[in-house]
């Protein structure tokens, strides 16, 4: 992107204590007006300077307020230039170099604005460095130079997230450091969350709360034309190792009273719970963190679970043994596989190019040989 050319922040502090603003009844810590155009820093300095010696103030008399703005739709503060510029940028960051651009006409059509102003953003984006066009007379106009990151920028877009398994694995943890160094590379701001249980990962998607979520093959293909759609499987062996049954000592897997340790939220372990005891009735399932399964079967609460291998070690008690289930070896469990929403238009082609970089193998490679620290 060209240097000295910015998106135009405007961000105002609104201070509460949770009491209710005015007739609206809007209770808010931030809001965040979206950029209306492009320009140097000095033009951008002159129109924030505008816009607060033109603030509409509401003071009605509302204690531990410092103040605030009235809060109305973030378009209405832009430009129309300005909303044009952001949608293309959003619009070209899902294309490719070579690829041909929509008519202008059309492209007016379904942003409801004129030609003009279409042409005009272009031009912007061309002059700020972040894309270079080439007419080709009849044929169309095509894209010779993307910068995703300098889009992604004058978009407006701010973190994008991906929700992950709680990194209780060092397998989860150097995904985590891939994906970090990777999005790094690609100039995109990435914010990773834990949280356990491929049914939560899912609802934090569905929710709008994250952007991705990973989760293992066998939860992708469960999940799959419910919303979701996969768009990135790591292979086989980067979720997990292998998965295998832990049980006490003293308990017969055929037996017909066994308790079985299974975490409602792991898609995973029910599947595969139901996969190696297929007799047993579900009346014999426990409620058991996936986390706590070894306190669990030390305790007695359990007999049985199913669980990561790799995580053993040297952790199980001496009342505890592991199990290898052959029939887990043909499913797909111990792929990590990226899932989002199937309505989702913000996996820009930036994203597909961080999520499968090189990058993300080497990186993870390295955090489990030992030879890099996990950064997530």
């Amino acid at each position: 992107m060209r240097e000295g050319y910015s998106p135009i922040w405007l961000e105002f502090g609104l201070f509460t204590t949770g009491c209710e603003m005015n007739s609206s009844k809007i209770t808010a810590s931030r809001t965040l007006i979206t950029p209306g155009y492009l320009c140097p820093p000095d033009l951008a300095n002159k129109a924030f300077s505008s816009c607060l010696n033109n603030r509409n103030y509401l003071i009605d008399n509302i204690q531990n307020i410092e103040y605030y703005l009235r809060m109305v739709d973030k378009e209405s503060l832009m430009s129309r230039l300005g909303v044009v510029t952001v949608s293309l940028c959003k619009m070209l960051a899902l294309q490719h170099v070579g690829e041909r651009i929509a008519p202008v006409a059309e492209i007016a059509k379904d942003l409801s604005c004129g030609a003009g102003t279409v042409k005009t953003a272009l031009a912007l984006l061309e002059d700020a460095e972040v894309i270079r066009l080439r007419s080709r007379g009849h044929l169309g106009t095509y894209i010779e130079m993307i910068d995703y990151a300098g889009l992604w920028d004058l978009s407006g877009e701010k973190l994008f997230s991906i929700a992950m398994p709680l990194p209780y694995s060092r397998r989860y943890e150097a995904l985590a450091t891939g994906l970090q160094h990777s999005f790094r590379e690609q100039g995109i701001p990435l914010s990773v969350s834990f949280q356990r249980g491929a049914t939560f990962r899912f609802q934090a998607v569905r929710e709008g709360r994250s952007d991705l979520a990973l989760v293992s093959g066998l939860a992708a293909d469960h999940e799959q034309g419910q919303g979701f759609k996969s768009i990135h499987d790591f292979g086989p062996e980067t979720y997990v190792g292998s998965h295998g049954i832990i049980r006490r000592r003293e308990i017969a897997l055929d037996s017909p009273d066994i308790r079985l340790g299974v975490d409602s939220l792991s898609i995973d372990q029910i599947a595969m719970t139901r996969l190696a005891f297929p007799g047993i009735d579900e009346k014999h399932y426990v409620e058991c963190s996936y986390t706590q399964v070894l306190k669990a079967l030390e305790a007695g609460h359990i007999d049985a679970t199913v669980w990561n291998l790799d995580e053993i070690g040297e952790t199980l008690p001496s009342s505890v043994e592991s199990v290898e289930v052959d029939s887990f070896k043909n499913t797909r469990n111990t792929h990590a596989v990226l899932v989002c929403s199937e309505s989702d238009n913000r996996v820009s082609v930036a994203i597909h190019d961080a999520i499968a970089s090189d990058t993300v193998t080497k990186v993870a490679s390295e955090v489990l040989s030992g030879e890099r620290l996990p950064e997530y």
